[in-house]
């Protein structure tokens, strides 16, 4: 088994977790889950788990970006989604007891912490409001539809990029002063051309025509957008009904 390069993290200090669904611990359960968790770094390109690898525990990431990819069985990959700072993930596989339908890579260095099973059991069982909010996240994860959106034949390169850049507003987005927003992207092209479908050079010419559009500037990883409500308009005004 490969050995895992570990790192202590202070869990009580961990700026994600007032964000999880570990947040609703008191000072005993928190201790508690500082005593059993498992951190460990991941560097780009290290998986943190594989399709079809029995689940062990849920995974909480303190920091970095990951990418979730299926593999069909010619071994073709469709990229799923980008995993942001502050999520669990993990808990599919793991409460339908199932193997997980997807792998998890990490695009950036990783802060990862592996929650086991046991002790995972005993907070549920302890704390009817942390069972109650992965309840919550279970119903409101949609699972693996947004790849088919990103990569959906009725929608243009261009509107599927847009799309794009709205899921990962939330954890990639700043708003600087002038009312503008600034992203910074986890992926390079050729994630944004596996994500929506295409091939890099479709992708770098809508990026093209983007910028001559006053819609986006990207450079490099950093993307510049003027008015994200017109972002939204010419996301949406595409979408099929």
């Amino acid at each position: 088994m490969e050995k895992r390069e570990s790192l202590r993290f202070d869990c009580q200090a961990c700026w994600s977790r007032s964000e999880s669904e570990w947040s609703v611990l008191d000072d005993s359960e928190r201790a508690y889950l500082d005593r059993t968790r498992r951190p460990s770094l991941y560097r780009p390109g290290e998986s943190i788990f594989r399709q079809d690898d029995n689940p062990t525990g849920l995974y909480c990431i303190q920091s970095g970006h990951m990418v979730l990819k299926q593999f069909d069985s010619f071994d073709n990959e469709t990229v799923l989604r980008v995993v942001l700072p502050g999520e669990t993930i993990g808990y599919r596989s793991f409460f339908s007891e199932t193997p997980h339908a997807a792998t998890a890579t990490a695009l950036t260095l990783c802060r990862i912490c592996l929650i086991p099973a046991a002790a995972i059991h005993h907070l549920i069982g302890g704390n009817v409001v942390l069972a109650s909010r992965f309840l919550k996240t279970l119903a409101r994860d949609r699972g693996p539809t947004e790849a088919p959106l990103l990569r959906s034949p009725h929608l243009s390169v261009r509107v599927r990029i847009l799309n794009l850049l709205l899921i990962l507003r939330d954890g990639c987005a700043t708003d600087l002063p002038d009312g503008s927003i600034r992203f910074q992207l986890p992926i390079k092209r050729q994630d944004i051309a596996a994500m929506v479908g295409t091939r890099p050079e479709t992708v770098s010419r809508v990026v093209r025509e983007l910028r001559e559009d006053g819609v986006a500037v990207f450079h490099r990883q950093q993307v510049d957008v003027p008015d994200i409500d017109r972002v939204l308009e010419l996301a949406h005004m595409s979408m099929p009904i």
